[in-house]
């Protein structure tokens, strides 16, 4: 890899077998749909890569032979042998092309997470940063699908590591590329992104509102995604930034707070969980807790209160503690809902 640095052919066929072997076949052919590709120059790469997987015969198509736990151990290999640490070296002379090979090989790689920290040892968000911002990797089509591979394998590696870790500046930069991934229509976007901005919303009030601030819209669109995880972290992550002004406002409103409510009752536990505890932290707000009663939000508290699920009795009866601790919710309940809450 050190002689790949004066070598733009070198540089572009080491990257080119670091992406091929560490991936199977069929996660191979995913990239495309991954990033959208159909121009002339993904399809003769799709092209090249399936006669090297074929060893350059022609032939028809044949069920995928290769088995993942060897392209896992493939993976292990590449990392315990410095790989991650190598790819610097590629970008010094590599072509675009080069850069988008590199994402991809970051990208398979950062799929086993057992790796993940190690990769971030060797050095793997310092080089994803670097095709994130290296002005080169954004001329033409390409750079837009290199950027979208190095901020999908940030996702996944950033799903795994600890935020304290981090400094607040390596933190602030994150946020934009993972606001990029979640926005796009892909479910596996989608998730891995919101997960990694879930881990980050962990580190303060300061990421939480860098977080809302600029992704707040396609945050919320994303609870009504029709895949059921997506909406999961979707909640997860407004859950843990429910302090946020534009989180609050939601949950006052009427018809998201219907839709918080619903989430309470999923048979998806951890979706229930979340968003019952999103109404539990939020209802300490008293414009939230008047917002519950005269919504008729307090019925459905005392349901939940009466769950046989762990933790979700916990979390209605906070709310239900915060709204009776509340006067002006309290007075407006009546005098049967106050002895329903209270009892």
């Amino acid at each position: 890899c050190r002689a790949a640095r004066s070598s733009a052919s070198l540089s572009f066929g080491l990257s080119r077998i670091f992406a091929f072997v560490l991936c199977t076949r069929k996660e191979m052919e995913a990239v495309p749909l991954l990033t959208e590709d159909t121009d002339g120059e993904d399809q003769e790469a799709r092209k090249m890569a399936r006669q090297v997987l074929k060893g350059g015969r022609e032939e028809e198509e044949r069920e995928d032979t290769d088995d993942p736990r060897v392209c896992s151990a493939r993976k292990v290999a590449f990392v315990r042998a410095e790989g991650v640490a190598c790819l610097p070296h590629l970008l010094r002379a590599g072509s675009p092309t080069t850069r988008q090979q590199v994402a991809v090989a970051l990208f398979h790689c950062a799929s086993e997470q057992a790796l993940r920290p190690r990769m971030v040892q060797q050095g793997a968000l310092g080089v994803i940063s670097r095709l994130l911002r290296d002005e080169a990797v954004g001329e033409g089509g390409g750079g837009d699908k290199c950027k979208l591979l190095a901020s999908h394998a940030l996702a996944r590696i950033l799903i795994s590591i600890n935020p304290a870790l981090l400094d607040g500046v390596q933190l602030a930069a994150y946020v934009g590329p993972l606001l990029v991934l979640i926005a796009r229509d892909y479910a596996l976007q989608q998730f891995e992104g919101l997960l990694a901005l879930t881990n980050l919303a962990t580190a303060g009030a300061e990421i939480q509102d860098k977080i809302v601030s600029s992704g707040f819209a396609t945050i919320e669109d994303l609870q009504f995604s029709q895949n059921e995880m997506v909406v999961r972290a979707a909640t997860e992550l407004l859950c843990n930034c429910v302090s946020c002004e534009k989180v609050l406002g939601s949950i006052k409103d009427t018809s998201r707070q219907k839709l918080w409510v619903s989430l309470s009752f999923a048979d998806d536990r951890a979706l229930a969980l979340a968003a019952a505890g999103a109404l539990a932290m939020a209802s300490g707000d008293p414009a939230v807790s008047v917002s519950l009663v005269a919504n008729g939000s307090v019925e459905d508290l005392l349901k939940l209160a009466r769950s046989r699920t762990p933790g979700m009795s916990h979390r209605a009866c906070v709310a239900l503690e915060n709204v009776t601790g509340e006067g002006e919710a309290l007075r407006s309940m009546g005098e049967d809902g106050r002895r329903s809450a209270l009892r």
